[in-house]
């Protein structure tokens, strides 16, 4: 099994823009941002390229996945005050299939550290798609 979960904020700078509301006020803008969170589970059967005295082993898998992708309601700062914009934030779940290819660096007989490339389709109420660049740590037993 594995699971993946990432966290992320982005902004966009607003300087010299200026937004007007119903009333007609005239605000000067400073800046929007976001986060968000996206969160995966799933099983990844995988095979393994597994050569005699070298240290990589290359390795492709195919998963399949339960996605969960939330952003948060956004705040808008401008000259004065910030606004959380209600209902500007949004959740899915979907299910999803990942195509996973990478290599795995042998640290010791049980430790090993892997560099993981993954592009998952998603499929909740429309078909979208995520790409990953992973590493850990693997321990073998």
């Amino acid at each position: 099994p594995m699971f993946q979960a990432s966290f992320f904020n982005g902004s966009i700078d607003l300087n010299g823009k200026q937004a007007q509301d119903n009333q007609g006020n005239v605000y000067n803008l400073k800046e929007y941002k976001w986060s968000n969170t996206h969160i995966n589970f799933g099983v990844i059967p995988t095979y393994y390229f597994r050569f005699e005295n070298s240290p990589i082993h290359p390795f492709g898998g195919l998963a399949l996945k339960l996605h969960y992708y939330s952003m948060g309601d956004p705040d808008l700062e401008y000259e004065g005050g910030k606004e959380k914009i209600k209902d500007g934030g949004d959740s899915k779940f979907g299910f999803g299939m990942g195509f996973m290819g990478g290599a795995e660096f042998m640290v010791n007989d049980q430790v090993a550290i892997p560099l993981i490339l993954q592009y998952d389709l998603i499929f909740p109420e429309y078909v979208c798609g995520v790409f990953l660049v992973t590493t850990g740590v693997t321990f073998y037993f």
